[in-house]
């Protein structure tokens, strides 16, 4: 820790550059690189994750129309849509084999019975769909291209059950051209122009599979079979591929031809009972997709064996491609669902925070170490990085790779320069640099004794002041970014130059709330007095600012601040590469729960009564107070307020406030009366509304914070 501080403007400046590269790389034009974070993932763990799935514990089996089946005999020289009989024959054999439910991934969007003589060829296709929609196992695939709708002919359609049993088949790419994700829920215009949600294919075949409706969550995730699906989010799935297509059973639609046609019932049982089903294209050409797999795949059509027929011959690709025959796509998806696989991505405003880390290892090994030692530092660190994302997407969590590398490989180039480049570590550099987050004390106390900064703390008797800001959050989303930033620095900015004058430590700076320890660093005899004066003065300047901004048509809210004295702990607390100069303790708390308090009163500044004894100060009484999850009553009062005209004085609040402790029974009437002459004053109109609903005294049991 002595050589931090040794080099202090080193890593200072380290640290600025750390925190501007991971700004950098949390800008949208590195979005690209979270898609190819699951790409990568894919890859690596295909080449060390020996735990791959075999094919038997995949739950969706696939027919493939694939190149055999165009060269085989009758598929052979007729076009698609006169295939109607065979894939008629062959549907029928795989439901009679108890699979769950059929999808299509191909589209017929025509009927050949419109061009041929024989009126009835496609009947006994149609009489398949019906008695599949019965027993709602069939899903028709439909899809949109730009403004045009692809959907099947509509007599299959009909035979299908119309709309409730056709989904669409689209899929998300990426800016980058790739396929990661699937669509969960697409909107739907009804006929009143309100819009629904409807499944996608791969989600209603898993939703049929657990014979359960699949619900649709306000952030876009997925309920089903009462689990939040993972990966789920703004109505897309992230697509998990447990390995390359082979673990998907692929039968080719003419082999399983032959073997419905020789009535082999037990191998459909075999390998289609209790899956869901889809037939699509496996072909050289037609309909392959790049996705997130394209590392991992060499693009051939994968089959489980044993197959059902030895006449047919298996089709062996003479070119490795990078794209997926599209049925894989919608196979992955549906085996997601059904196991609740989906990868989980953190969102873009969380995903520069992995980066830290690693820089954070940068930091130090540059500061600590020779540049050799550093180099290799930052290696293992790295390697540990990518161990610990392939640990994570086996639990289906994507924890970024490009962005932290990128970013601490840039951190260690540039801080490494300025190691060697600037010589100057003055500590005179290192207060300013302190100086710019602490109190001039707490900088003078760790300068004189830089022992001060290892763990630790001591036992002593402080006093604590917490601020808040009414209804920052509304205020902000009303304004213009541009906006806020300079309207907040200046409130802030004098909040603070108050406590600091009053001999405050800032403890903490969180939006737009302020925290301030009183007697610490440095010991503070009259460290209650400081924090009172320091509540009235930040009390009048927040009112005065709050005020000057209303004119200007601001809605600024209106600074609550709580007060208390007791004793806590105070010193460094953390880790030995983080840690913060703070008070732990009830009383630390308690100094937080009295500012929340003060909008269940409509006060601004409430002092507990050892911090009003303790500073000999005075304070109009609000009661005995019993905080939420305490058990002993705290008196509380309410400083500032008598000095309003608009509120009643403090004299007579507190002969008021006796009649109330004593349960005199004219207590209500003079509450009354008062409240009518003081409207604008909080306590009356609390007390009246109390002792109107037959409440008494002047013990208060709070049930919020």
């Amino acid at each position: 820790m002595k050589a931090w501080l040794n080099n202090g403007a080193s890593t200072f400046v380290s640290l600025c550059v750390a925190g501007f590269l991971i700004a950098i790389s949390s800008l949208p034009v590195f979005d690209r690189f979270h898609g190819y974070d699951i790409d990568i993932l894919h890859y690596l763990r295909s080449k060390f994750d020996s735990h791959s799935r075999a094919p038997g514990k995949s739950s969706v089996a696939v027919i493939a129309i694939d190149e055999v089946t165009y060269a085989t005999k009758p598929f052979a020289g007729l076009p698609k849509v006169m295939w109607t009989p065979q894939i008629a024959k062959v549907q029928n054999a795989v439901l009679a084999a108890g699979a769950r439910v059929i999808g299509w991934d191909i589209i017929l969007p025509t009927s050949a019975a419109t061009y041929v003589a024989d009126k009835n060829i496609d009947r006994e296709l149609l009489k398949s769909f019906a008695q599949a929609r019965r027993d709602g196992r069939l899903i028709l695939g439909a899809a949109q291209l730009g403004s045009s709708h692809i959907v099947p002919h509509r007599l299959f359609s009909w035979a299908a059950g119309g709309a409730s049993n056709l989904r669409s088949l689209n899929v998300n790419v990426d800016e980058d051209g790739i396929i990661r994700s699937v669509p969960t829920f697409l909107p739907v215009q009804k006929r009143d122009g309100s819009l629904t949600h409807v499944p996608s294919l791969s989600l209603e075949l898993a939703a049929r599979y657990k014979n359960n409706k699949p619900q649709r969550l306000p952030d876009g995730r997925v309920r089903l079979d009462g689990e939040n699906l993972s990966g789920s989010r703004d109505d897309r799935l992230q697509l998990n591929y447990l390995g390359q297509n082979a673990q998907i059973p692929t039968f080719s639609l003419a082999d399983l031809l032959l073997c419905a046609e020789a009535e082999n019932a037990d191998f459909f049982k075999e390998h289609f009972h209790d899956r869901v089903v889809l037939l699509g294209l496996v072909l050289d050409i037609e309909d392959r997709k790049l996705s997130s797999n394209r590392w991992i795949t060499d693009g051939g059509p994968p089959f489980s064996e044993p197959r059902c027929s030895d006449t047919i011959k298996v089709h062996e690709m003479n070119v490795e491609r990078a794209t997926t025959p599209g049925v894989y796509i919608h196979a992955t998806a549906v085996n997601n669902f059904l196991r609740n696989s989906g990868l989980e991505r953190p969102g873009n405003e969380k995903r520069f925070l992995f980066a830290i880390p690693l820089v954070l290892v940068v930091l130090f090994a540059t500061q600590l170490f020779r540049p050799g030692a550093a180099a290799v530092t930052f290696l293992m660190a790295s390697c540990i990085w990518i161990a610990l994302a392939l640990w994570q997407i086996d639990s289906h969590y994507v924890i970024p790779v490009i962005d932290p590398l990128i970013t601490a490989s840039l951190t260690f180039v540039v801080v490494l320069g300025y190691r060697f480049a600037v010589v100057d570590k003055d500590r005179r550099f290192l207060k300013r640099a302190f100086s710019s987050y602490v109190s001039p004390e707490l900088v003078e106390s760790l300068l004189a004794d830089p022992e001060k900064l290892k763990l630790g703390g001591e036992r002593r008797e402080l006093s604590f002041l917490f601020t808040d800001l009414a209804d920052f959050t509304r205020m902000v989303e009303n304004m213009e970014p541009t906006e806020v930033a300079p309207l907040l620095n200046a409130y802030l900015d004098q909040m603070i130059s108050i406590a600091k004058a009053n001999g405050g430590t800032i403890d903490k700076v969180i939006g737009d709330a302020v925290v301030v320890i009183f007697s610490a660093p440095v010991d503070q005899s009259d460290h209650a007095v400081n924090a009172v004066n320091c509540a009235r003065e930040m009390d009048k300047f927040a009112d005065g600012f709050a005020a000057t901004q209303r004119a200007k048509g601001i809605d600024f809210g209106q600074t609550r601040i709580g007060v208390h004295s007791g004793t806590a702990v105070v010193g460094n607390f953390g880790s030995n590469s983080f840690f913060d100069y703070t008070a732990l303790g009830d009383a630390m708390n308690t100094a937080a729960r009295l500012e929340s308090v003060n909008k269940q009163f409509g006060t601004r500044v409430l002092v507990s009564e050892p911090a009003i004894v303790k500073s000999s100060s005075t304070g109009r009484p609000v009661g005995r107070l019993v905080l939420k999850g305490k058990s002993e009553a705290l008196k509380v009062f309410e400083v500032g307020a008598g000095e309003s005209s608009q509120k009643l004085s403090r004299q007579d609040h507190e002969r008021l406030y006796e009649l109330i402790e004593t349960e005199n029974p004219s207590a209500l009437e003079q509450l009354k009366t008062l409240s009518s002459d003081y409207p604008d004053d909080p306590l009356l109109n609390y007390y009246r509304i109390r002792l109107e609903a037959g409440e008494a005294g002047t013990l208060i049991h709070l049930t919020e914070k």
